[in-house]
């Protein structure tokens, strides 16, 4: 119905980094990286739709079968794990988008799938497939470390209790351990020509929402006015910007206002950062779990940027197969 895959900015700059090269680590060059490799794939650029669905309710209806000894308790299961995706508006509408997200968690369950089961049936190519699934979910999204290092925390401790008979437990934990420093060199070096890059700077919009959330909390503002202002930002203009949803909201509020923030990042953001977190780790806490609530999408209100509705004009010629059946398919996720 969305053929070839909804595109916005995000995707379409990923395409372009495919077809030109990596020229910043902003967005995790992992994403391009699977995008070049599509084109070897029939059917290009939606081959890569194709895939992340096909992964993300293949792993799942795998896992269960290595949970279960039953197959009609494995096949339940399935069936519970497939309708709990077709029933969620967030998974459906991203699926049909070309975003690092379902692909993330496509890949997570992956790995999820090939890891987990009952000891005695953990194989050193399971151990092999998991760990490659693990690299590319950590070298899409910057924040899949949280997500994944649980996992691999776990399965180190289990390979240590039960060692595979095939390769061992050290270089069984050596596998399982490869995707953290592999993910890291995919964002500090670019392929083909190992080209060293520019560190993100993601991390300061991350700071400048804490910073945010923390003040509206709290009532005492730690984020600091734009460059030449003296003083800080009034914590009563915190509390009316702020919103856990996302922060590109907190920055359009704070620009309707007449302030800045692009301004308020490196140094001076890091030790407001440090600041407003050492001085109302309460504030900050509850800050994140309300960030955590919106992103599982179990916040009061209408989700934020449920799915991209359509392919953006660009460059590359690409449009949708059937715009009247992508309309429908797009109100029927949004409503």
């Amino acid at each position: 119905m969305v053929w070839p895959g909804l595109m916005s900015y995000d995707s379409l700059k990923a395409f372009e980094e495919a077809t030109t090269g990596i020229t910043t680590v902003v967005w995790p060059p992992m994403h391009a990286y699977l995008l070049d490799l599509g084109e070897w794939l029939p059917f290009a650029p939606g081959s890569l739709i194709f895939t992340q669905v096909l992964l993300l309710t293949c792993a799942g209806v795998v896992l269960a079968f290595r949970l279960f000894s039953s197959s009609p308790q494995a096949i339940c299961a399935s069936i519970v794990y497939l309708g709990a995706l077709i029933l969620s508006p967030s998974v459906m509408g991203s699926l049909a988008v070309h975003w690092r997200d379902p692909l993330t968690a496509a890949f997570f369950a992956l790995a999820v799938a090939a890891w987990i089961g009952p000891p005695e049936r953990t194989s050193w190519l399971g151990l092999l497939l998991g760990s490659i699934a693990a690299i590319v979910c950590l070298g899409l999204r910057y924040n899949a470390f949280p997500v994944l290092a649980p996992l691999v925390g776990l399965m180190v401790f289990r390979v240590w209790r039960y060692p595979p008979a095939f390769p061992g437990r050290l270089a069984a934990i050596l596998i399982l351990l490869a995707p953290f420093p592999l993910a890291l060199a995919s964002v500090t070096w670019r392929l083909p020509d190992f080209q060293r890059m520019p560190a993100a700077t993601n991390l300061s919009t991350t700071r400048l929402h804490d910073v945010v959330g923390v003040g509206a909390c709290s009532g005492i503002s730690h984020l600091p006015s734009d460059p030449g202002s003296p003083g800080v930002t009034p914590a009563g203009v915190l509390r009316q910007v702020y919103t856990p949803v996302h922060v590109n909201l907190v920055v359009a509020r704070l620009e309707s206002l007449g302030y800045t923030p692009q301004s308020l990042t490196g140094e001076a953001l890091r030790k407001s950062w440090v600041e407003a977190v050492s001085q109302d780790p309460v504030c900050f806490l509850s800050h994140r779990r309300l960030v955590l609530l919106a992103q599982v999408g179990a916040l009061e209100g209408d989700p934020f940027y449920l799915m991209h509705a359509q392919i953006d004009p660009n460059r590359f010629g690409f449009q949708l197969a059937r715009p009247d059946a992508a309309a429908a398919y797009v109100r029927g996720v949004s409503r």
